[in-house]
């Protein structure tokens, strides 16, 4: 059987194959991480170079034996995505997203939640003005949403927490591991307020001085799923078990 589907893809990453391929690694809310070759579009003549950039979001045409081997790029769209201004910062925060989702979604995984909340990351990055002042707020709550769309949410107990741990893998009453670093009421406060806003209301909030360390410790909180699910293997699971 031939696939020959029609899907909205976001670019994770692009690399250069032949004289004027390119390798390209898609992230579809239908089929998760998807690779496909788009031909000759490295060519001065070719009028989708442009628009098969990492962090561009496209309604590609994909054909190929099955949906998850190697397909072939066979029509591109692209989908308006607002960019108020083309910057650094703005660069960055786009970079980290593709970087995320690329580094944290096995091949051949769905998930519907976590492409919803990468697209709507890129255009709360996309929309506001003074994107550098408002950038940790956004990310908070990006990170907070993702690590819950991975099933990896951070755990929160019902009376209000004195600690938080990366290996505990959130809040706790008590210390229970060696990380665990002292909040206040204000960091808690300003936590349970950030992993409740939608992201287009979350990149309008000023930055506080809790974020600094709310910044941190949900980084590393994703790093830790990161590494904890490479090692183990389910990262590769599918490929992994087609050898066995």
């Amino acid at each position: 059987m031939r696939y020959d589907e029609r899907v909205t893809a976001i670019i994770l990453k692009q690399q250069a194959m032949n004289e004027a391929d390119v390798l390209l690694t898609l992230y579809t809310e239908e089929y998760g991480k998807l690779r496909a070759l788009a031909t000759a579009v490295r060519r001065p003549s070719s009028k989708l170079s442009y628009a098969l950039q990492p962090g561009s979001l496209f309604e590609a045409r994909l054909v190929g034996r099955t949906m998850h081997d190697l397909l072939k790029l066979a029509g591109a769209t692209p989908k308006h995505i607002y960019i108020r201004e083309l910057s650094e910062i703005r660069g960055v925060l786009l970079f980290w997203i593709q970087e995320v989702v690329l580094r944290a979604t096995p091949d051949a995984e769905t998930n519907s939640t976590l492409f919803k909340i990468a697209l709507e990351y890129m255009q709360a990055v996309g929309i506001f003005s003074e994107i550098y002042e408002h950038s940790k707020p956004l990310i908070i709550a990006t990170s907070a949403q993702i690590l819950q769309a991975l099933g990896s949410a951070v755990h929160e107990p019902a009376e209000e927490p004195k600690f938080y741990s990366v290996f505990g893998g959130g809040f706790f009453l008590e210390p229970n591991s060696a990380d665990a670093t002292a909040i206040t009421h204000d960091l808690w406060e300003r936590y349970s307020k950030l992993v409740r806003t939608p992201l287009l209301e979350a990149v309008s909030l000023q930055t506080q001085p809790e974020d600094a360390l709310l910044l941190s410790v949900l980084s590393r909180s994703l790093e830790q799923y990161i590494d904890r699910t490479i090692r183990t293997g389910a990262f590769f699971g599918g490929i992994l078990n087609s050898e066995a």
